[in-house]
């Protein structure tokens, strides 16, 4: 009996140990900042929408991160950064240490459309103009990262009229930026 009290006793010792150090990073994600003229405000929040629910939907899946978004987050990045520009690493360092963030995610979309393209005399394909930057500053690596994400496939123009494929190629580069944010931290 005593040596089971004496096991149960360092197994919860270890535990307690183990269950300190796995504590999740947090993660902010600032407001998206639109470098596309768009016709309405309609049309401007639909980007918008689909960058926070693509977000979100990653980080939900990926263990160890938490999602923070609080009035100290806000005052934060309304101080620092500037408006209608992406951060530079001065300014994430600012927000990240007044907001207490371990992560903070910033992008910038350039472009969002399509082009057409001449296949033949009698053809036009679409091709996407689908560009963003995204910079991110990891405070407990220190590390500030600034990367393209670029979507520039030919595609049939007659499947212009069933989907909004703009829409569904923002949605893929938009997974795959936070893809590779999560995959950032189990390194």
């Amino acid at each position: 009996m005593k040596y089971i009290k004496s096991i149960l006793l360092m197994a919860v010792l270890v535990f307690g140990v183990v269950a300190a150090r796995c504590e999740a990073a947090t993660i902010a994600i600032v407001p998206l900042v639109n470098a596309v003229e768009f016709n309405t405000k309609g049309d401007e929040q639909v980007p918008n929408a689909i960058f926070y629910n693509e977000a979100m939907g990653i980080l939900k899946k990926s263990p160890g991160y938490v999602l923070v978004d609080n009035a100290r987050l806000r005052h934060a990045v309304e101080e620092e950064l500037t408006f209608g520009k992406l951060p530079t690493k001065e300014q994430m360092l600012k927000v990240s240490k007044r907001s207490k963030v371990d992560i903070l995610v910033a992008a910038m979309l350039t472009n969002y459309g399509r082009k057409p393209v001449q296949k033949s005399v009698h053809e036009t394909n679409m091709q996407m103009d689908v560009k963003a930057k995204v910079v991110t500053y990891n405070r407990l690596t220190g590390k500030f990262e600034s990367r393209n994400y670029v979507d520039d496939r030919i595609y049939d123009a007659t499947l212009e009229s069933r989907f909004d494929l703009v829409q569904e190629s923002w949605g893929r580069l938009v997974r795959r930026m936070f893809s590779n944010i999560a995959k950032v931290k189990e390194r």
